[in-house]
Order: C-alpha cells, then sequence, then structure tokens
C-alpha cells in the first residue's frame, strides 16, 4: 500500500468513517462493448434507450435543418436550400413523435444529400461528421421501428 492511501486511510479513521470504495481499481472486469461501438451502434432492447437514440435522431435533425437555414440566412447557401432546412426540422418533429416515416425520410435525404455532394466535388471537408449523422439517422430508423415493435407486443389494455 502506498504511502498515500495509508495517510488517507488514517485520516479517514480519525474523522470517524471509512474509507469509500470507488471503483477505481485497475482490476475492473473489461468492459462488453466499445463507447464507439455504443454510440454508432446502441443496444434498442430497452424503452430508455430507444427514447434516447430517438431523442439524438431528433436533435440531429434539429441540428442539419437549422444549420442549413443558418448557413441560407447568412447567403453561403442557396435560396433553395431553405425547403431542404424546414423539411428537416419537420422531420425532426416527426422523429421526436417516433415516426417510422420521418425517421426513413430523414435518414435517405441526408444520404442523398451528402452523396450528391461528394458526387459534385462540394464535400471532403466533413467526412466524419457525415458519417456520425448518417448512423444517428439510421440509429433513428431503427429505434423507430423497435419502439413500434414493442407497442405492438404489448399487452392490450380495455378500456370498459
Amino acid at each position: 500500500m502506498s504511502r498515500l492511501a495509508r495517510l488517507a486511510r488514517q485520516w479517514s479513521y480519525e474523522i470517524g468513517g471509512r474509507v469509500q470504495q470507488l471503483g477505481l481499481s485497475s482490476r475492473r472486469p473489461p468492459k462488453e462493448e466499445s463507447r464507439l461501438r455504443a454510440f454508432l451502434w446502441p443496444d434498442i432492447h430497452t424503452v430508455p434507450g430507444l427514447n434516447s437514440i430517438v431523442d439524438t435522431g431528433k436533435i440531429a435533425a434539429f441540428a442539419v435543418g437549422g444549420l442549413t437555414c443558418l448557413l441560407v440566412l447568412l447567403k453561403s447557401a442557396p435560396v433553395a436550400s431553405l425547403i431542404d432546412g424546414v423539411l428537416f426540422i419537420a422531420i425532426g418533429f416527426g422523429i421526436a413523435r417516433k415516426s417510422r416515416v420521418c425517421a426513413i425520410l430523414g435518414f435517405f435525404l441526408y444520404l442523398a444529400g451528402q452523396i450528391l455532394a461528394y458526387w459534385t466535388g462540394r464535400g471532403g471537408w466533413n467526412v466524419a461528421l457525415s458519417i456520425i449523422i448518417t448512423f444517428l439517422f439510421l440509429n433513428s430508423v431503427r429505434a423507430t421501428f423497435a419502439y413500434q415493435r414493442l407497442l405492438r407486443a404489448a399487452p392490450k389494455q380495455d378500456t370498459a
């Protein structure tokens, strides 16, 4: 035991308490999955997990729509892009309501926009961000489908 640990234990006993175990030992069990995998492909088997994934998809849609509208207002993007921005904001509201159609539309519209941007030579500097946002939209599709599956599997309650 190191000298610092002995001093901490002695100080703890002197004030009448016990040393709290914080679980900071180097002998922890290995993680089951990495943080990157949990971020890019989260577990969809619990309702709180589903709600969290839907929230991240909603935030991604609002961010894409909001930034697009902001770029139009700053005249950095053509005025026609305002339609895209408003559409992504509307899709964000649909994803928040756990709509499968809105989640699919958000995923494919974003993916098509990114493919078109790279095809025409406008993409390139934000590859990692594009991949992350694509995964956020893909996970919102997975979560909305899993949520609807859970609703169908739940027992029906009579309202008599």
